[in-house]
């Protein structure tokens, strides 16, 4: 069924059936045929043109513009082409620079960010690609450090931005977060300079970012909602989340509660109708308001400490619900928050530490069902039920030296599939049902996506839109496969 037309389909509609019923039938009468004629193919073409755009607009796939999906949750609508299009087939490779940046699918264009050289690069590649390579359509760099100048958690490990960007589809206007506070907005559509810097600011340089005992940079990606960029900027005295306005960089708000970033990124929830925006701080989970008179007011604040400020798993909504999870050395945690009200600390909570468990990735949410790496397995978990569906064997190679999970997934909720990315030494992509009634399937496997054998970090998320997946690891190798 297509969706309802737009406003613009109606007014077309209206006014052309407005001219018909108002034209005087005398002075109608009295024009020549063919200025009859002219009006009449005129006010066909006028329509067609606007129907056209609203068909477009009806067909066109769910771009994958931010972190973790359409709508931030790991899931979009497509299908997963099965069983025609497994294994998928490669359209090309290339390398971007380092960094644990996902890349964006939109408008059948890969956008990405990567560090090379003292600089980072943003690249705008037609996803078709010609000859086993990327046609570039774009790449804009600026001077920047490797990591952090404030970095005090692993300095050197983590090269490049580690923040996804996050682009508005309609706009073409594109959000990019370094790892050294870089808050840039790049006009992707913009016909005589495509990828025309718009604004520019740093959070440490501009605003005087803090940083904790453990810090690893700006980690967290941009979330854009109504005027406003949402990003963590972690300051200690200023506020933990702040909003710049979209068109100017200029800030619109900040919480008002304070704190230095944690690693996971933000996300939207809608409290009794409220939009509120969910944040992890370095020792709390924010929920503050977004709704006009209240910006940046505190909804919940939730003990949430890191030992080592790893709270790497974004937090996960559902309705009123958030689930936080995160993983260190020390042990694990799971807790599920349900918020009850805009009244200060207006909450439930339960412990899913025993059920769920998730070190650095981030789970896919499918109809109230939580899809995810645990260890070297992939697990589903029932949101409602607090009780696990089923696990599969052992999936994933092996993990990280150190123990973190080095691989993620995303379900394709079309035809109730999931994509799975094990992203360490060489690469390998698994298709399996994400159904939670029925037990572990996996469908087909494609091994070695990038041709190695040596030691590869996978970190950065996978990516699904239009029938394309696009894998890269930290070190920048980029591979475009098509499921058509």
């Amino acid at each position: 069924m297509l969706p309802a037309r737009p406003a613009s389909v109606e007014a077309a509609l209206v006014i052309t059936s407005q001219k018909a019923r108002h034209t005087n039938p005398a002075k109608a009468a009295s024009m020549p045929a063919d200025f009859q004629s002219l009006r009449c193919r005129l006010a066909i073409l006028i329509l067609a043109g606007v129907m056209g755009c609203w068909g477009a607009a009806a067909t066109r796939p769910a771009a994958w513009s931010q972190w973790h999906g359409p709508d931030r949750t790991g899931a979009i609508a497509e299908a997963s082409g099965w069983p025609q299009g497994w294994p998928p087939k490669e359209l090309w490779r290339t390398n971007v620079g380092y960094g644990a940046a996902a890349p964006l699918i939109v408008n059948d264009r890969v956008y990405a960010i990567g560090w090379k050289a003292g600089q980072d690069s943003v690249h705008c590649l037609e996803a078709a690609g010609e000859h086993g390579k990327p046609r570039e359509i774009w790449v804009k760099s600026y001077a920047c450090p490797p990591g952090s100048r404030k970095g005090t958690r692993f300095p050197g490990c983590y090269k490049g931005p580690m923040a996804t960007p996050a682009m508005e589809p309609d706009t073409g206007y594109l959000y990019t977060l370094s790892c050294d506070g870089d808050l840039r907005c790049w006009e992707a559509y913009n016909r005589t300079e495509p990828g025309k810097l718009k604004w520019a600011l740093n959070l440490f340089g501009d605003y005087q970012a803090t940083v904790g005992e453990e810090d690893y940079g700006f980690f967290g990606s941009p979330l854009l909602y109504g005027n406003w960029v949402i990003v963590e900027v972690g300051h200690n005295k200023e506020g933990a989340t702040w909003a710049f306005d979209k068109g100017t960089g200029k800030v619109a708000w900040k919480s008002a509660a304070c704190g230095n970033r944690a690693t996971a990124s933000p996300a939207l929830i809608f409290v009794e109708g409220t939009p509120c925006v969910v944040a992890i701080t370095s020792d709390r989970c924010l929920v503050v308001r977004m709704d006009k008179g209240h910006e940046g007011q505190s909804v919940v604040e939730h003990p949430w400490k890191s030992l080592y400020n790893e709270s790497s798993p974004s937090p996960i909504v559902s309705g009123n619900e958030v689930l936080l999870t995160m993983c260190e050395s020390v042990g694990k945690r799971t807790q599920l928050l349900t918020i009850h009200s805009l009244k200060l600390n207006d909450y439930s909570l339960k412990d899913y530490t025993k059920e769920f468990f998730t070190c650095t990735s981030t789970a896919a949410l499918n109809e109230g069902n939580l899809y995810f790496r645990s260890g070297r397995k992939v697990r589903s978990f029932g949101l409602d039920s607090g009780k696990m569906n089923w696990e599969s064997g052992e999936v994933f190679e092996e993990n990280h030296p150190m123990g973190a999970e080095v691989g993620n997934l995303l379900v394709t909720a079309g035809d109730r599939k999931m994509i799975i990315w094990d992203g360490i030494k060489q690469g390998n992509l698994v298709l399996a049902e994400a159904s939670p009634r029925s037990e572990w399937k996996e469908l087909c496997r494609l091994n070695g996506v990038f041709k190695k054998s040596e030691y590869e970090q996978g970190y950065p998320h996978v990516v699904f839109c239009g029938g394309r997946i696009v894998c890269r690891n930290m070190e920048g190798d980029m591979v475009c496969l098509s499921v058509r």
